[in-house]
């Protein structure tokens, strides 16, 4: 039995009507990922992702999989938070990693493996990389792992602090392989604090003028010589956040 998700997670089943992998593997509906699980034998490991992130932290989660059959292309995508493909460019990089895979250069964060490639999705909303029949799945599921950059720590947005990861994909019959969809996400647990509260926070205003999430200012001014987001009030520095200056 797939371990239990620690969020839900989608299957979008795109395989023409009537085709053939139907009889072995019938058509699936969005809540059948255990299902999907079961036959393809892939994992996902949340140890760079979900489990890294804070309360409140945005991470790369596996929203669903797009079951489609044709072309040899492995082909994962990436949305924003509200389900949005994300289109700009050079778009967001993306990991692919294989035995035998060249090794990937050092600070690749998160770091699940030690080779692999990596591609941008160069404003098309998803990375395309070919595969061959020795990725075809197995007893034990496929060859490959596939994850999302973290954003640079130094980051000026808010930063997606990791990414959950696919282990043992591959593709089955007319090249059918389940396309993973990385969307943003919100740790749990991050909302706004009970009130009364004795300390300033930057809030993140939604459009229907709820809170959705903020940062906590540190009472008082920065330590000396710490470059700081600073808050102020009265001429006097009351709080603070700790910054880094630089550009996206």
């Amino acid at each position: 039995m797939p371990e239990r998700a620690r969020y839900p997670i989608k299957v979008y089943d795109v395989r023409p009507d009537e085709h053939n992998s139907l009889e072995t593997l019938p058509r699936l509906g969005y809540g059948d990922i255990e299902q999907l699980q079961a036959f393809y034998k892939f994992e996902i490991d949340y140890w760079y992702g979900y489990d890294r992130a804070k309360a409140g932290e945005l991470f790369w989660g596996v929203h669903g999989f797009e079951l489609k059959a044709g072309p040899a292309i492995l082909q994962p995508q990436v949305r924003d938070e509200d389900g949005t493909p994300i289109m700009d460019s050079p778009g967001i990089l993306l990991f692919l990693s294989w035995p035998g895979a060249e090794t990937l250069p050092p600070g690749v964060d998160p770091s699940y493996e030690a080779r692999g490639i990596a591609g941008f999705t160069e404003g098309k909303g998803c990375v395309g990389w070919g595969f061959g029949g020795e990725s075809h799945i197995g007893a034990g599921g496929g060859p490959y792992t596939v994850w999302v950059s973290s954003d640079p720590e130094e980051a000026t947005y808010e930063r997606r602090v990791g990414s959950d990861a696919v282990r043992k994909l591959g593709w089955w019959d007319d090249h059918i392989i389940p396309n993973p969809i990385f969307q943003v996400m919100r740790k749990e647990g991050g909302g706004i604090p009970p009130t009364p509260v004795e300390t300033e926070y930057l809030v993140n205003v939604a459009a229907d003028g709820t809170a959705t999430g903020y940062i906590a200012f540190t009472p008082g001014a920065p330590p000396g010589g710490t470059p700081a987001l600073g808050l102020m009030r009265d001429g006097a520095l009351v709080g603070h956040v700790m910054w880094v200056s630089g550009s996206r």
